[in-house]
C-alpha cells in the first residue's frame, strides 16, 4: 500500500491522514489485516487466507483518535454500530465473517470526525483506486460488496470482472431496524446466484 498510495497531505491537518501499524485484532484493512479475528482483543490471525472470499469495501477506515484507541485496545470497535449491523447482514445472508475480506476504498483516516467526506486530492483518490484494483487482483474475491455510495463510486471506476453488490452502509441503517435484514437478504440472493 505504501508504494502505491503516497499523496497524503501531511501539512494539512484537515486532510486525509496516514495509517500506521495494523491493529492486532479484527479490523477493516488498512487499519487492520482485514480478516475476521473474533470478538475479543488480539484475536489470532487465521492460519490461511479465505479462498475466494467476499470482499466487503467501506469508505475509509475511521478518524485518527478512534484508530489510535483501537490500536491500543487490539481490536476495532466490533460491538459498535457499523460492525453490529454488518454482522446482521452476514447472519441473514448465512455468510460467515471468516469467509470475508474487509477493506476500504480510501486508504486513510479522517482527521477529526468519522463521518462525512474525506478531504483528498484527485491524485490520492486515483492512487487508492489503483491499490483497490491491486487488492482485488490479489484477493480474487467471488463477490465484492460496496458499503455505501462512496465505495460504490470508487469501485465503478475500476475495471473488474468480479460481480459487485451495492448495499447501504451498515451505519446508515441505525434508524431503520428492518433494513439490516433486507440488506442481508440481498446479499444472500446474490451469493445464491453465484453458486
Amino acid at each position: 500500500m505504501d508504494e502505491m498510495v503516497r499523496d497524503y497531505s501531511d501539512s494539512d491537518e484537515t486532510s486525509v491522514r496516514r495509517i500506521g501499524d495494523a491493529i492486532d485484532g479484527t479490523a477493516f484493512f488498512p487499519g487492520g489485516h482485514g480478516l475476521w479475528r473474533g470478538m475479543t482483543a488480539h484475536g489470532p490471525l487465521p492460519e490461511t487466507f479465505p479462498d475466494q472470499p467476499v470482499m466487503i469495501v467501506g469508505h475509509n477506515f475511521a478518524k485518527v483518535t478512534d484508530y489510535e484507541r483501537w490500536q491500543k485496545r487490539g481490536i476495532e470497535l466490533v460491538r459498535g454500530t457499523t460492525w453490529a449491523k454488518l454482522r446482521e447482514y452476514l447472519e441473514v445472508a448465512q455468510l460467515a465473517a471468516e469467509e470475508c475480506f474487509f477493506t476500504n476504498a480510501l486508504m486513510g483516516l479522517q482527521p477529526h470526525k468519522a463521518l462525512g467526506a474525506l478531504k483528498t486530492t484527485d491524485l490520492f483518490r486515483s492512487e487508492c483506486r489503483c491499490f483497490l484494483a491491486e487488492q482485488i487482483s490479489i484477493v480474487q474475491p467471488r463477490l465484492i460488496v460496496a458499503l455505501g455510495p462512496v465505495a460504490r463510486a470508487d469501485l465503478a471506476e475500476i475495471s473488474s470482472k468480479v460481480p459487485i453488490l451495492s448495499l447501504m452502509h451498515p451505519y446508515a441503517t441505525i434508524r431503520h431496524p428492518r433494513l439490516p435484514a433486507k440488506q442481508g437478504r440481498l446479499l444472500k440472493e446474490q451469493l445464491r446466484r453465484l453458486t
